[in-house]
């Protein structure tokens, strides 16, 4: 167990190291889209249900769209950021090294990337005492190496976990899991 929990380690410290030096500003004049057109689903999703959530806890929405824009007005950095940098958009070459592949290439807060690497690789079926102590342990380690509070990278998880279940629920996917992750976020 502890060379699997080295192994993941390890992997993540790649991949804080593959965020900064993907990380950059925006070029002054650049039509890489901002996070705010992407969470525009909200807005789509109450338009879809006149003013209602669907089949979405409306508290867990309106917590969503609360936290984006306190996230939002507090945002002092925007760089361009990958996107979509979890598992199995990390890659590594022999000649190149570690590399991002499938870059969704948007503009934002640097905290929001964490997002999809909190939602995946997490065990089924798992309780949900230790998919809390999963999702904890990321945060410390990104928090830590990439100098973002705990706090705000959580909050940034949870919007993007609810943003995902409204993406899933639109493409007719089963969006129950991610919303159930989105919860847990919600309350780190």
């Amino acid at each position: 167990m502890s060379q699997f929990l080295s192994k993941a380690g390890d992997f993540r410290l790649k991949l804080i190291q593959l965020m900064l030096e993907l990380w950059r500003p925006p070029p002054a004049t650049h039509t890489f889209p901002s996070l705010s057109i992407w969470f525009r689903a909200f807005t789509h999703l109450r338009n879809n249900f006149d003013g209602g959530c669907g089949p979405f806890p409306a508290g867990l929405i309106d917590n969503a769209e609360r936290t984006l824009a306190e996230l939002d007005a507090s945002t002092s950095r925007k760089v361009v950021l990958h996107g979509d940098l979890h598992h199995e958009n990390i890659l590594f070459s022999s000649t190149r090294g570690w590399l991002a592949i499938d870059s969704k290439g948007i503009c934002g807060d640097p905290g929001y990337e964490v997002g999809s690497f909190m939602l995946n690789q997490l065990p089924a079926g798992a309780t949900e005492a230790v998919t809390t102590e999963i999702l904890n342990q990321r945060l410390v380690i990104f928090s830590e190496k990439l100098a973002i509070s705990q706090r705000r990278l959580a909050q940034w998880a949870f919007c993007h976990a609810v943003l995902s279940a409204v993406w899933s629920f639109e493409e007719s996917d089963d969006w129950r899991p991610t919303i159930r992750l989105a919860q847990l976020l919600e309350k780190l």
